[in-house]
Formats: C-alpha cells, structure tokens, sequence
C-alpha cells in the first residue's frame, strides 16, 4: 500500500490519495467508522484498477451484501465498482475473490455517498499532503469525473513549506 507521502514505486494513486495492491485471493479490508453513519440509503463507490481474472468484489454492511464481478476492458481497468447499501452503519466490509489465479487489483479508494441531495464533502486529506504530491496522481482526473463534482476546493497550509525552506514555492503564489 502507499498513499501521496509515502508512495509504493510502481502503485499509482488516486482521487483518494492512497491505494494498495494485491495479486492474491481471497483478500478483505474493512473500513470502521468511528460514529455510526447518518441512517439511509447510500452509494459506495471503490475506484479499481487491475488484470485479475474473474474478479469478484463483495460489499458487505450489516445483513447486506452485494457482489460485483469485473469484466476488465481493453485497458485492462474498472475504474469504479458501484453498491448501493441501506444498512450502512459503523462498518463495511469488502471480499476480493477471483476465479483464477494470476494477475492483481488494486483499490484506490473509496467513496460513500448518501442518496439525498445536499453537499458531499470528498476529503484527500492524507497528513503531509502537498500540492505537488496531488499533481503527481495519474488518476486524479478519470476519478475525479466520476464524482461528478460541481465544485472543486483545495485548501493547502503548512505542509507546502515543508521541503521548501519556509517559502512559498514558485508557482504556488495566492493569486
């Protein structure tokens, strides 16, 4: 795994700014919320990227589970695999199954929304983040069209002066 601070050589990241990788199966990962989530229904979406034969990704919350099998196209990516669960709550689980063996996946986050309307709040918030470790994200831009933003917000601090001797960086002036 790695995220945008600590990057795997070879692991690309995403509009998450984390990711990992397997090349074996069964694998599972689990997200644990620290306050239950607001009830109803929502959308999870986990962006993806791999060669895995016959991949089979589960989500799991409460009594429910749903299954998605991939059918990796011509670039050899899905870049998202879509659930819609009710009874999210304090955790979700996911199961990464494949029929054979070979290959890899890799998750490069994770996205639950609720299907109400109002303002979705997508955090990159990976401690130390700077401005140019989001610049270095290749799918920034694919998955970003995904969420389908209306508005984009970046709010950077201290971490910019970081490596950079206490000085703004060229090129990150407020304008």
């Amino acid at each position: 795994s790695g995220n945008s601070v600590r990057p795997l050589p070879g692991l690309a990241l995403g509009v998450a700014g984390v990711a990992a990788r397997t090349t074996r199966t069964p694998a599972a990962f689990t997200l644990t919320f620290p306050q239950p989530l607001p009830p109803g229904r929502k959308v999870v979406r986990v962006f993806l990227k791999g060669s895995m034969p016959g991949l089979r990704l589960s989500a799991s919350a409460g009594r429910e589970r749903q299954v998605v099998t991939a059918a990796w196209g011509a670039a050899r990516a899905l870049p998202v695999a879509e659930f819609e669960l009710s009874d999210l709550d304090r955790a979700l689980r996911f199961d990464i199954e494949s029929a054979a063996p070979g290959g890899s996946v890799e998750v490069h986050g994770v996205s639950i929304e609720s299907v109400r309307p109002g303002v979705v709040y997508h955090s990159l918030g990976v401690d130390g983040a700077t401005l140019d470790s989001l610049n270095a994200q290749p799918f920034l831009a694919e998955q970003l069209a995904v969420l389908q933003p209306d508005m984009i917000l970046l709010d950077f601090g201290t971490n910019e002066l970081i490596n950079h001797g206490d000085a703004v960086p060229p090129g990150h002036e407020a304008r």
